[in-house]
């Protein structure tokens, strides 16, 4: 019996059961017709219930985003996070490595030691100092979204990204075919020349920071300077 329902709803027919798809509707209806069997009583009319959901993201017209006065392009030099919040920040920007703050048995790592993070942008590099190692515990803390809510916390008014060249040596920008819930600040990806200009009055380029025990030593440099 477990395997007639397995064999249904993980089916190619089924393509995967995407929400708001003909095959999602076809899954719950076959679910409610066997709960119905079952004999269970409904909560709802007939058993469903209807909800929202992110099918599809496209940027939007008003993207803008401007360093020292200049005026940047939207794709070509930064691309808006699939979860951003949809809001403006006019700050200054602060630099906190990794965007760590681990605290945890043989793994203690802060980035915000000593930094005021609060209503400002908070720009942090993708992935972590053991990028190349697939058995580092920095893995569990790399996630962007668990990086942007740690700032939050922090108080910060905004985050950008930035790929230092041995996590993407292309430097590409991220696309919006995830499909998230948005957070509460601006989240944006900046390409490395844009990090640059921000980094150039300490003399400092993301490709030096990304090296092992850079992003320390430009970690003080930098702190509430940019």
């Amino acid at each position: 019996e477990l395997l007639q329902h397995l064999s249904y709803l993980a089916s190619d027919s089924l393509k995967g059961r995407q929400p708001g798809t003909e095959e999602d509707k076809l899954a719950a209806m076959y679910i409610a017709a066997e709960f119905r069997k079952a004999g269970i009583k409904w909560m709802t009319d007939g058993g469903l219930q209807s909800f929202d959901v992110i099918t599809d993201l496209e940027q939007g017209e008003a993207n803008h985003f401007t360093i020292s006065g200049r005026s940047v392009e939207s794709e070509p030099e930064f691309a808006p996070f699939p979860f951003t919040g949809n809001m403006e920040l006019e700050s200054v920007v602060v630099f906190a490595g990794y965007g760590f703050d681990i605290q945890e048995d043989g793994l203690r790592w802060n980035d915000y030691e000593g930094i005021e993070a609060s209503n400002k942008w908070v720009m942090i590099l993708q992935g972590n100092p053991e990028i190349d190692s697939n058995s580092s515990s920095f893995h569990a803390f790399s996630n962007e979204r668990d990086k942007v809510m740690l700032a939050i916390d922090k108080g910060a008014g905004g985050v950008l990204f930035v790929s230092g060249p041995a996590f993407d040596p292309e430097d590409e920008l991220i696309t919006l075919k995830r499909r998230e819930g948005k957070v509460t600040v601006p989240v944006i990806h900046i390409k490395r020349s844009l990090a640059n200009i921000l980094l150039a009055k300490e003399g400092y380029k993301i490709g030096d920071i990304e090296k092992p025990g850079g992003q320390l030593l430009c970690h003080q440099l930098l702190y509430n300077r940019l």
